[in-house]
């Protein structure tokens, strides 16, 4: 019972050691919150090496230049870093809707290898907030 509980702490099997909580989903100036389910971000513990060795040379292409975009973050703003992430998949001659096309399967990617997901957090603040050492071992298609 919740009751017995009282005073231990009680291990989750589903929490892992790299949890992320977006705290755009918090209310602020408080010492305990409530953080809805859809606001927490779980990092894989390894390489999603399942996926890994179904990738296309033209993704790792561009999981190569995220790798690079990420080790110079700290040189660029959040927006400068925003931009430079969303042109990584895009090709100039392709039409709007095919450059999104092209983001969002890029992105899902990312996701699939960061969360064993095809989707997540908003991409361009995590990364650029987040620990670079960990990202890199879970990019690590090589």
């Amino acid at each position: 019972s919740a009751q017995g509980n009282f005073g231990k702490r009680v291990q989750s099997p589903t929490i892992h050691d790299n949890v992320y909580i977006d705290l755009h989903s918090t209310k602020h100036g408080r010492r305990y919150f409530n953080v809805q389910k859809n606001g927490v971000y779980h990092l894989l513990e390894h390489p999603n090496q399942e996926y890994i060795i179904k990738l296309k040379s033209e993704e790792k292409r561009l999981i190569e230049l995220l790798k690079k975009l990420l080790g110079g973050k700290t040189k660029l703003s959040l927006e400068q870093f925003r931009t430079s992430l969303y042109a990584i998949p895009k090709k100039p001659d392709a039409k709007v809707l095919k450059n999104k096309s092209m983001q969002l399967a890029f992105f899902r990617v990312i996701y699939q290898l960061l969360f064993g997901e095809y989707c997540g957090p908003q991409l361009a603040p995590f990364l650029w907030e987040v620990d670079k050492e960990k990202i890199d071992i879970l990019l690590n298609i090589k």
